[in-house]
């Protein structure tokens, strides 16, 4: 079904160490010598793709994040099983207290389009996991938003992430 995703050099998945460390050691460093910034952390928001680098900049534990939007991540069934990874993580100690909010449409799950339900299920997986292996350094939601798409969700989703992870407030019905 993914084949598509992985033909060719130019659609395989890939950079996502190197872009990580660009941010950490040199577009971070550059926004802080130029620009008034509060603390040493920020956050990171990603929606779609954007959401599994999110992920995987968790996995990673930058030094540079607390705060992780996972908007709708794309997150599908491969030989990699990165969600697998996620309860080492949360087994050791965290680089930083930190918040996560976690979110997808819920027509993503029941639409009729396959590799959106498999990312619905892998968000549920991944929803699972933090559920069993808390870590007292990460406080999270998560939030379904019903109606929406893999598009529609990401107005009404960013606003909730921004609001919950820089402004301590958690919609009615969050997990």
């Amino acid at each position: 079904m993914y084949d598509a995703l992985a033909t060719s050099p130019d659609t395989t998945p890939s950079g996502a160490a190197r872009f990580l460390a660009f941010m950490e050691d040199e577009l971070d460093p550059w926004i802080r010598s130029r620009y008034p910034t509060k603390g040493a952390t920020s956050g990171i928001l990603g929606n779609s793709f954007g959401g599994t680098f999110t992920f995987y900049a968790f996995l990673r534990q930058s030094p540079l994040f607390d705060a992780y939007w996972l908007g709708s991540p794309g997150l599908f069934t491969t030989d990699s099983d990165y969600i697998g990874q996620l309860a080492a993580v949360l087994a050791g100690e965290l680089v930083a207290d930190t918040r996560m909010y976690l979110s997808l449409g819920e027509l993503e799950a029941t639409g009729p389009v396959d590799y959106y339900r498999d990312m619905a299920v892998n968000y549920t997986r991944l929803i699972g996991v933090l559920d069993a292996a808390a870590n007292p350094r990460l406080t999270y939601a998560a939030h379904v938003y019903a109606g929406h798409t893999h598009t529609s969700a990401f107005a009404p989703a960013l606003t909730d992430a921004l609001r919950y992870l820089y402004g301590g407030w958690s919609p009615p019905g969050l997990r």
